[in-house]
């Protein structure tokens, strides 16, 4: 749920109400709002992308920001120190420290659409940005962005999906994005409306194949195909 809509329904009056309860000496400052969490960052960054790119907040929000699917996350890239142990062939036991650089998500399994990511690299001193469909993370529980030790920049199978601005993170849905999103949640309950969406956004078939042919998650376009083939043989 995006967070505008967890207390939507009572927020004015409980901002108004127990302001001065919380404040007894007199209006809070920027800085005080910020540091007590009244202000927070994720909220703000959700409200920001919003307004940028001329979405739509889903008024439910289970488990996506916007009505197109799409879900804001905001996270700082962590130094990550770990013991790793390895048997020689000889059998000695020896262990070593790794020393990895990443962005750690969780919960994706649980998100619809694209994920908007503003990732904050203290190491790099700047922000960078992704947008990752939902194919892209179909089947894992937790993201993991990696970064290099030395330049600092997205390294793996997420680096091609980086942006170069917050304008860009923030952008309504491509065409692709859109086949993507409704490819990687069909189902044999909704294949109906699933389909019927895709043959909206499609201009033509060659559409739908391309964006099949793009998805790199061969379990998204597998499960799509069988549940289609299901759906059109009990149609004739």
């Amino acid at each position: 749920m995006h967070t505008l809509a967890k207390n939507q329904h009572h927020n004015s009056r409980l901002c108004y109400d127990f302001l001065q309860q919380a404040y007894p000496n007199g209006t809070p400052t920027f800085e005080q709002l910020v540091e007590d969490n009244i202000i927070n960052g994720t909220q703000l960054v959700e409200l920001a992308v919003c307004r940028s790119g001329g979405l739509d907040f889903c008024p439910v929000g289970y488990n996506q920001d916007f009505l197109d699917g799409s879900d804001v996350k905001t996270v700082t890239v962590l130094k990550d120190v770990s013991i790793k142990r390895n048997v020689l062939k000889s059998g000695v036991k020896k262990r070593y420290k790794t020393t990895s650089y990443v962005a750690k998500i969780a919960d994706v399994d649980k998100k619809i659409g694209v994920l908007r990511i503003v990732c904050w690299n203290p190491f790099a001193e700047k922000y960078q940005y992704f947008r990752i469909p939902p194919s892209a993370i179909y089947g894992i529980s937790k993201l993991k962005i990696s970064f290099d030790s030395t330049t600092f920049e997205p390294l793996g199978i997420y680096k091609k999906f980086e942006v170069a601005s917050f304008e860009e993170v923030s952008q309504k849905l491509s065409k692709r994005e859109m086949i993507d999103t409704i490819i990687s949640n069909v189902s044999k309950e909704n294949v109906v409306t699933q389909v019927d969406q895709l043959i909206g956004l499609a201009l033509d078939l060659s559409d739908i194949n391309n964006a099949l042919d793009s998805i790199k998650n061969r379990n998204v376009v597998l499960n799509f195909k069988q549940v289609k083939e299901q759906h059109d043989a009990q149609s004739h």
